[in-house]
């Protein structure tokens, strides 16, 4: 564990530092089949997208791609993360049109489509508590899936805090209101 990382709990350091699939983690960790909820897909511009994103694909701004909006949810709808995957080209046509009911990640797995993930950040983002209506903080993280045509997939994924937690000790000093905008942001 590097000192950049010592804010993490266990399962939330399982997952940033992982190169396998984070579904597979989420299910493993929930001890559940988690589906998919599918809030928006469609092929768009690249123009569109923020610089951060295409600059990781490496597209210039006529590219098209395919962005998918979802989330992972348990059998009784709680949702476990909130996901934007963004898929070039190379990666559309090896992957296929995706489903809208499985895991992104499972229908790599059981198209046997060999993977390297590239990590790219993570760090805290908000998570709207809709139990207690307010947003709390929540763990992100980004990475890019290159596949062995060259295709690429940019993947930012939201974890809810009460199945993937920071520690304690950053949690308390969040609560902090001095403090709170002085821990936020990406780390590498």
């Amino acid at each position: 564990m590097t000192a950049g990382q010592a804010w993490l709990t266990r399962s939330a350091r399982m997952l940033v530092e992982s190169d396998g699939s984070t579904s597979g983690l989420l299910e493993a960790l929930t001890g559940e089949s988690l589906s998919t909820r599918v809030d928006a897909q469609g092929v768009i511009p690249a123009s569109r997208l923020p610089e951060a994103i295409r600059a990781a694909l490496g597209l210039c701004g006529e590219a098209a791609v395919l962005e998918r909006r979802s989330c992972l949810i348990t059998p009784e709808h709680e949702v476990v993360s909130i996901n934007r995957v963004v898929v070039d080209e190379l990666f559309r046509r090896r992957l296929g049109d995706p489903d809208t009911f499985s895991p992104l990640g499972a229908q790599l797995r059981d198209q046997r489509i060999p993977l390297y993930r590239e990590q790219l950040t993570h760090g805290l983002a908000r998570w709207r508590d809709s139990g207690r209506n307010h947003w709390v903080d929540c763990i992100y993280i980004d990475y890019v899936l290159n596949d062995d045509t060259g295709g690429r997939a940019y993947v930012h994924v939201q974890f809810n805090p009460r199945i993937v937690g920071i520690s304690e000790a950053v949690a308390l000093l969040l609560s902090a209101p001095h403090c709170a905008r002085q821990t936020k942001g990406h780390v590498r």
